[in-house]
């Protein structure tokens, strides 16, 4: 059970940064305190010091979120820490994505505050434009103004950079989908709350740039490649259930979905389902409303949870029969809602929101397409321009000024501090190396009887695995043939059976053996992203 964090306490939190160990430094202050959850609290901090010092650091304002740190804070079974969220962050990190919330160095650790025992801090990027939550209804017969199409095309092609940038570990275009690793980066808590609005630049002249954030939830599951149907029905107790894709309502405990009748053949977990959480973020948006997409009761609700599609599909481009597959789309075919959007947006958020995995848009595909609906949306908006008609901002953005540069400016280095706790439960400063990844979570089960061991009965599971790609390092994968006609693109560079054997004795004897074993094969991934929390709109922990 977590120490509460005391009503009495948020001065006393934003007033604590003097006393930290790892402070951020001369002149910042704690001015906001942006919200509190079940398992930490976030504020904002500005520096109010000499801008015109040589020293003054080039960010101005930072997000500190702090959270107990001992395993009991975030689940009973104790299968996560605050920890989790600071190593996931600092691996994003070096993913180079303007479309994440960048978290600046990884976990500090090493102080106490109030009645709260060992607590974790983590530095976050902050967001001034508040969360895509505030396009929802904030009180009872209350509805914001519909977004005008070109926005809602701007929020879904950010959104689309930010899972793409999770499955290639960078925004380049065209970049192979894994990395040798074998691992999908499965966001898990992907809805409105958690989506961010950063600042009006030169690539957003409109609408600001939206940011996908809070990792607190992530995990790396293994590829879709590598993934059986017994793999994909696993319920993970992670996220919100409202937002849940079908993969993981399916065998939610008291759920609706088992014994609904309505078929999942082949479940997988990872890009898949960040693609599907981005589709219901975007149904939720269109309909202005809060919705549930896994009520308790899946046979009595009206309209159908999983329905085909009565809308035409409004090219052959994307190769789709929409009235084939089942999807969990909600309200997009009303007379009001085709009357404000085109067929190609809310056709695209039915592909999303695919019941099957395999028919959703690859990640790749699905920026070309967001692209495409954005470009064809700001062209007929730029029409407007001389008219009446022309659409203004969104409130919370019509003073925002628009900034002078795309590239972010970079935290002072004394920010680079990552403590990572080694076998023997001591933490050292780990800052300048780069992060290591745990065991995905399906291999990690069968991994604690012996990774080794493990790493080859897995691989013997494979019909298409062969004796001569085993020894020659060259494996593809692959437990219970995948789904048919969804091509995935395989692995860059699979790890060889020495790389893998030495990852799996590093995953018993903890983080410090696997930095060893990382520098001895060249091995590196990349740093930091956040989240956010609000009691305004500015941030929410959930």
């Amino acid at each position: 059970m977590a120490l509460p964090f005391l009503v009495t306490d948020k001065q006393k939190f934003l007033n604590s940064e003097s006393q930290w160990t790892n402070r951020l430094g001369e002149g910042w202050k704690g001015t906001k305190f942006l919200g509190q959850g079940s398992f930490g609290v976030t504020g904002l901090w500005e520096y109010q010091g000499k801008y015109n010092d040589p020293k003054a650091p080039a960010i101005k304002q930072v997000v500190v979120k702090m959270a107990q740190m001992f395993p009991g804070a975030f689940a009973e079974d104790g299968d996560r820490s605050a920890l989790e969220e600071g190593r996931i962050g600092r691996i994003i990190a070096g993913f180079g994505s303007n479309h994440l919330i960048r978290q600046f160095g990884g976990n500090r650790v090493g102080d106490h505050f109030s009645e709260m025992e060992d607590v974790v801090r983590i530095f976050l990027e902050y967001c001034p434009g508040g969360s895509l939550h505030q396009f929802l209804p904030q009180a009872e017969n209350l509805t914001p103004p519909p977004l005008h199409e070109a926005d809602l095309w701007q929020i879904f092609d950010c959104m689309a950079k930010g899972v793409y940038a999770m499955e290639r570990e960078t925004e380049e275009y065209g970049a192979d989908p894994y990395t040798g690793t074998e691992q999908e980066l499965m966001h898990c808590d992907l809805k409105p709350d958690n989506i961010f609005f950063g600042n009006r630049d030169p690539d957003h002249l409109r609408m600001p740039i939206t940011k996908i954030a809070d990792f607190g939830e992530a995990l790396y599951v293994d590829s879709y490649g590598l993934q059986s149907d017994e793999d994909g029905t696993k319920y993970l107790e992670r996220g919100a259930p409202a937002y849940k894709p079908p993969e993981e309502a399916i065998n939610k405990p008291y759920g609706g979905w088992k014994g609904s009748g309505i078929p999942l053949i082949h479940p997988r977990k990872g890009t898949c389902s960040n693609i599907w959480q981005i589709g219901a973020i975007i149904n939720a948006v269109i309909l202005r409303a809060h919705m549930d997409f896994n009520p308790d009761d899946i046979k009595g609700a009206k309209p159908p949870l999983a329905d085909l599609s009565e809308l035409k599909s409004p090219s052959t481009m994307r190769h789709i029969n929409l009235a084939s597959q089942l999807n969990h789309s909600q309200g997009l075919e009303s007379k009001e809602i085709t009357d404000l959007y085109s067929l190609s947006l809310l056709t695209l958020v039915q592909e999303c929101l695919f019941r099957e995995p395999e028919h959703r848009p690859k990640a790749q595909d699905l920026i070309d397409y967001t692209n495409l609906g954005l470009q064809k949306a700001m062209l007929k908006l730029n029409l407007l321009k001389r008219s009446f008609k022309y659409p203004i901002l969104p409130p919370p953005f019509r003073n925002m000024k628009i900034s002078s540069g795309v590239e972010p400016p970079e935290p002072p280095t004394a920010w680079n501090i990552d403590h990572v706790q080694l076998s023997s439960g001591e933490f050292v400063d780990m800052g300048t190396e780069p992060p290591t990844r745990e065991p995905t979570v399906f291999s990690a089960t069968i991994g604690i009887i012996s990774p080794i061991v493990a790493e080859g009965l897995r691989l013997s599971m494979s019909s298409t695995t062969s004796i001569f790609s085993i020894l020659s390092g060259t494996i593809t994968g692959g437990t219970t043939p995948g789904p048919t006609g969804a091509p995935r693109d395989e692995p860059n560079s699979p790890p060889t059976p020495a790389r893998r054997a030495a990852r799996g004795i590093a995953a018993l004897t903890g983080v410090g053996a696997k930095f060893f074993v990382n520098k001895a094969f060249g091995t590196s991934s990349g740093s930091s992203a956040g989240e956010g929390v609000s009691n305004s709109d500015d941030f929410e922990i959930v």
